[in-house]
């Protein structure tokens, strides 16, 4: 069995971007403040998900055990960006190659390039949490699974348990007929309903299957995160000399504080591709989903 994620499979990738991130602020004339944009970006989509991974019954802990190997790839692509980011700025300090209008360097292009595509990346990873393997394969069929799953949803809830327990799951929805005019007003485009129609009715079988769980950890994701904010909204009892700030401009700063804890603590570690293709390995003994062995015949529809 895959083990769940924790905070450390991102922790690394956060801590070496801290460090990056501040070396090129003490140097504002230089031209690598051009890297400043996606490195917050990638920042605050590492801090996302290190949150994830520290609340136990958010979708990546309860359901996301399989998707290590992705993660892994996506841990090594960034890291090697951020190694070479790392040998920019060490350059800082050995001449002046990047004085400020020199944005011709070939190498500090290739990052820029590099670390846009790896913030897409990250927030890809994150806004597929808890979708089907063949959604996450596909953007137009993902819109559609969550269309599927809100539909479901609403729809159980509307029946109530013993009701539900007596229809067939596809049945519950009206049919496979109603299922597709209901996408249709919802603006999915005809075309592409034809071009996925196969996927979509093997989705349609995931999420009855699995939209109840899917549903029940949101929700108690979501009451986890509630907690913690409550948590730091207390109010601030600091006094400055011009006065008492404000709870907002207290966690400001002590998050400012937390990153120099941990630029105390950063690791620049970069993996080699035999450990990682040993690691993927390790995590793709998982059985596929649900949908993959079952199909839409198995129900009745009208």
């Amino acid at each position: 069995m895959a083990k769940e994620f924790s905070p450390e499979d991102f922790e690394p990738l956060y801590h070496q971007t801290i460090v990056i991130t501040i070396a090129i602020q003490e140097n504002p004339g230089c031209s690598l403040t051009i890297l400043s944009p996606f490195l917050a970006d990638i920042h605050s989509k590492l801090s996302t998900l290190i949150s994830k991974a520290s609340n136990p019954n958010s979708l990546l802990r309860k359901r996301c055990s399989d998707r290590h190997p992705d993660w892994l790839q996506i841990q090594y692509d960034l890291q090697n960006t951020l190694c070479e980011a790392q040998d920019l700025v060490d350059s800082l300090s050995k001449s002046d190659v990047l004085e400020i209008g020199d944005h011709g360097n070939p190498g500090l292009e290739k990052v820029e390039e590099e670390l846009a595509v790896h913030a897409f990346n990250l927030g890809e990873f994150i806004d597929s949490l808890g979708l089907s393997k063949l959604a996450r394969k596909e953007p137009a069929l993902a819109e559609i699974e969550k269309m599927l799953i809100e539909a479901v949803r609403d729809e159980r809830e509307r029946l109530g348990k013993d009701k539900v327990d007596q229809i067939p799951d596809v049945a519950r929805l009206g049919g496979l007929s109603m299922i597709m005019s209901h996408l249709r007003a919802c603006g999915v485009d005809r075309s592409e309903l034809h071009r996925l129609d196969t996927r979509i009715k093997q989705v349609i079988v995931w999420v009855l299957r699995n939209e109840e769980e899917i549903t029940m950890v949101k929700d108690l994701e979501g009451f986890g995160q509630l907690e913690k904010y409550h948590a730091l909204d207390k109010p601030s009892t600091i006094l400055e000399k011009d006065g008492e700030q404000s709870g907002e401009q207290e966690l400001e700063k002590r998050e400012q504080l937390q990153l120099v804890e941990e630029i105390g603590q950063a690791t620049e570690k970069k993996e080699e591709p035999e450990k990682r293709e040993d690691d993927k390995e390790q995590h793709e003994t998982d059985p596929d989903d649900d949908y993959d062995t079952v199909s839409i015949d198995s129900y009745v529809l009208v």
